[in-house]
């Protein structure tokens, strides 16, 4: 049999509540239509009896309010004691479980397993409420397609001359010409696209944000367990070297060094548990989870497959291993910007935008065409009944959209010459990302195969040697230092690359 946790036994204990509650409110339910059936029946009988014997009235109220009465409610009683009393005994087994707890509107992570930071993205995506404000932003965008698809609306008019007696009642209706609905439409549609394009571009911002605070989330962690660990090499040197005060190998000076790297390390560790604690904070904050929730993450990746794709796909939507793989060149990753990056597409779609609001300019030059008709109807002698139709059309002699067309002229030649500029920071920014990725990898890479493993067997060889009393507490205590300046240069250097990632997957506007 497998382990029972205690959330499987507290799920255990609310179903066996449920099942016996609702067994035993049958039973109750069964017995009180028993009751009252036989309760029924038997005063029947009984009236019946007393009817035929004739004795005195009170008699038969007497006998109606005995025996059997008592015996069913006694039953009843009984019945709905164990249907009270055996809910209320599971229940406090139930309450004396641990369950889980419920968080209205927030994500509860499981906190057994460590979380990746492909995971933490795709949460913070799905979860994080400025995620859903931006979705709901489409939603408004789209909303306002289906106002600019709207028709006019038609008028009432009515139209009374007491001289005359005449009385006109109909309905007006104005048609737009020249195509303004359909350009309209049009422009609607096209500044959803630009919304589209804005939301893409905070979506990765969200997801620059993420993969920084993720990357310090771990690397303080990991910074604090190497804290630690410094902290009981100290405390350990410092035992050390008292002893050896004592039995007069060392001098006093020994023992006040190694004190204070002892306090310097205390120190650290506060000041690196506090910094815990806040980056985790904002990490479980994107998450949309309690801020006091603790996380184990699995570290970000370092592997060399970021600039790396299929030698048969050109997509770079996800790495691929290094052996079916060739190294992606800056040209490639330019070229992917133009085509993916949101900006570029903004001011594109942008200019779609401009060129649709001057062909809606031009179609509003042409005037709106108002028609009404109705019944109308003189009184008095002689008076008539008929019907009656009007029209007007507005002559464009001096308003014929000059504005909004010199306007829509000129925002078009500044997007066009802002396209060009646009294309050349976009080629700037991923030529500097990419070489930033590529250099911080190098940088890992060398802290992971040669500082870090010296610099630990450097700690090893001078601890044994202090402690056989071949060098001074100095060669330990600068042997730690140097291997502490190796690990914060190596936490640092994977900051700068998840930085260097995040900063080529804005550039070039999609996820590596």
């Amino acid at each position: 049999m497998g382990n029972l946790s205690p959330t499987t036994l507290s799920d255990g204990c609310h179903r066996l509540a449920t099942v016996g509650n609702n067994a035993l409110m049958g039973i109750f339910v069964v017995t009180a239509l028993l009751k009252s059936s036989c309760i029924s029946v038997y005063t029947a009988v009984l009236r019946y009896s007393c009817l035929e014997s004739a004795p005195p009235a009170h008699h038969c109220q007497q006998h109606l309010s005995s025996s059997f009465f008592n015996r069913m409610g006694f039953l009843g009683l009984v019945v709905l004691l164990f249907w009270v009393a055996i809910p209320l005994a599971l229940g406090k087994l139930v309450m004396a479980s641990p369950v889980k707890p419920i968080t209205a509107g927030l994500v509860v992570v499981d906190t057994f397993k460590p979380l990746t930071l492909e995971q933490t993205i795709k949460l913070v995506m799905e979860n994080n409420p400025k995620v859903k404000a931006l979705q709901a932003q489409n939603q408004v965008s789209k909303a306002q397609l289906v106002t600019a698809n709207a028709r006019l609306n038609p008028t009432l008019v009515s139209d009374n001359g007491v001289a005359e007696r005449s009385y006109r009642l109909g309905l007006q209706q104005t048609f737009e010409l020249g195509g303004k609905r359909k350009n309209r439409i049009a422009v609607a549609t096209a500044q959803q696209a630009v919304t589209d394009s804005t939301i893409a571009q905070q979506l990765l911002d969200i997801r620059a944000e993420v993969r920084k605070t993720y990357t310090q989330v771990f690397n303080l962690q990991e910074r604090q367990a190497v804290t630690e660990e410094i902290l009981a090499t100290a405390q350990h040197l410092l035992d050390v070297t008292t002893k050896r005060e004592k039995a007069g190998d060392v001098a006093t000076l020994d023992v006040l060094q190694s004190e204070i790297v002892m306090v310097n390390a205390r120190n650290e560790l506060q000041l690196v548990a506090y910094q815990v604690v806040e980056a985790r904070n904002r990490l479980n904050t994107l998450l949309n989870q309690p801020l006091g929730t603790s996380l184990q993450l699995a570290g970000p990746t370092t592997s060399e497959t970021i600039l790396t794709a299929s030698q048969k796909s050109s997509t770079m939507t996800s790495p691929v291993s290094p052996s079916a793989s060739t190294e992606i060149s800056v040209e490639e990753f330019v070229v992917t910007a133009i085509n993916n990056r949101p900006e570029v597409q903004q001011n594109l779609q942008t200019l779609t935008v401009i060129e649709k609001q001057l062909a809606l300019a031009k179609a509003n030059r042409m005037p709106n065409l108002n028609l009404a008709g109705g019944f109308d109807k003189t009184t008095g002698e002689g008076g008539l009944n008929g019907v009656f139709v009007m029209g007007n059309l507005e002559l464009p002699l001096f308003n014929r959209q000059q504005g909004p067309i010199k306007e829509a002229l000129a925002k078009k030649a500044q997007l066009e010459a802002e396209q060009q500029a646009l294309k050349n920071q976009v080629s700037l920014e991923v030529t500097n990302a990419h070489a930033a990725v590529q250099a911080h990898q190098q940088r890992v890479a060398n802290y992971e195969t040669q500082l870090l493993p010296k610099a630990h067997q450097l700690v090893e060889k001078a601890r044994r040697s202090f402690e056989e009393g071949k060098v001074s507490v100095l060669t330990p205590i600068n042997a730690q230092q140097a291997f502490i300046n190796n690990h914060l240069g190596y936490l640092q250097a994977m900051q700068d690359l998840q930085n260097a990632i995040s900063d080529l997957e804005r550039a070039i506007g999609i996820a590596l």
